[in-house]
């Protein structure tokens, strides 16, 4: 046993020796164990790290195909919106067109009427005031033959008013 220690030993002070000489080290089987643990744990770190990276990938992914598909439903609602909106809007130029053409003849409807009510009024009051001074003037020479200056001029202002009209 005390041989192969001190083989061991020398082997340790020749492995010095060269490591002095060479800048290269030589590992025991405790510290070839421990780079072994570290490799595994730098391999299952990177492993780790594209798991990680693939799944956030194919969420990316998920993510990109769910919105193309709501983009697709917002253009055919666009499309149809758009096409409802154009009828709509040749309609309401037919509308336009149609009221313009008739709001011009309702104003002149209008105006013909208007002045045939004043013609109807116009009349209507003319024969009431000819009836008026025919009355007065009735009234008058059934009672008197005198000149009565009130019944005179209220037969002035009637025909007067109805020369007016």
């Amino acid at each position: 046993m005390n041989l192969m220690r001190r083989k061991s030993s020398e082997r340790s002070s020749v492995v010095s020796e060269s490591e002095r000489q060479c800048g290269v080290r030589v590992m025991g089987e405790s510290e070839l164990v421990r780079v072994r643990v570290s490799e595994a744990e730098r391999l299952s770190e990177d492993a780790l790290f594209w798991v990680r990276r693939l799944v956030a990938t194919l969420a990316y992914k998920a993510e990109a195909l769910e919105l193309q598909k709501q983009l697709r439903h917002i253009q055919s609602q666009f499309d149809m919106h758009t096409g409802q909106a154009l009828s709509l809007i040749q309609g309401r130029r037919a509308r336009v067109a149609a009221t313009s053409t008739v709001n011009g003849h309702l104003t002149d409807l209008d105006d013909s009427l208007s002045a045939r009510n004043l013609e109807v009024e116009n009349e209507d009051l003319l024969f009431i005031l000819e009836t008026i001074v025919d009355k007065c003037m009735n009234t008058a020479e059934a009672e008197d033959e005198a000149d009565d200056p009130g019944a005179l001029a209220a037969v002035g202002c009637l025909r007067a008013i109805s020369t007016i009209l």
